[in-house]
């Protein structure tokens, strides 16, 4: 498999900033609105490995209700490659990561994403990843996104 070069240059990455700027200055902030803009991001990304976004994915399990997360990509034999929960920047990111693992969510390949930060969760071991503040408009646009990613323990990488 090859790996997958995405840029802040990138037009699917300019869209979605481009999107959540708009909704910022209309007020229209909430995880609702702002999902869209992600999980569009998310299905052209996916479309370079021959992969699909399928929102509100329904995990089952033996013997209990399903689980529904907000999206996961699956390959072309429809098995899930990684699961998607979108949060707004209202949200205490680690504290709605915690409550969907209390209630049976996957701990391999799952992202908790909000516009500003991210918890990637890989075979139970989170990295957090912090879109830098100081890095606006201008900054996109010249494709300087800073990121910063804290490992488990507070190392960063």
């Amino acid at each position: 498999m090859s790996n997958f070069k995405l840029k802040p240059t990138h037009a699917p990455v300019r869209a979605y900033y481009q999107t959540l700027e708009k909704l910022g200055q209309g007020k229209f902030d909430n995880e609702g609105n702002i999902r869209r803009a992600f999980e569009s991001l998310l299905e052209k990304c996916a479309r370079s490995f021959e992969w699909f976004v399928v929102a509100e994915y329904q995990i089952t399990r033996p013997g209990k209700s399903p689980l529904r997360v907000d999206a996961a990509v699956l390959d072309a034999f429809n098995l899930p490659r990684g699961y998607w929960e979108a949060k707004d920047e209202k949200d205490d990111l680690t504290a709605e990561m915690n409550k969907k693992f209390a209630a049976g969510y996957p701990r391999t390949n799952i992202l908790f994403q909000a516009p500003t930060r991210a918890i990637l969760v890989q075979d139970g071991l989170p990295l957090t990843i912090t879109f830098a503040a100081e890095c606006k408009k201008p900054c996109r646009e010249s494709g300087k996104i800073a990121i910063k990613i804290v490992r488990p323990h507070g190392q960063s990488l």
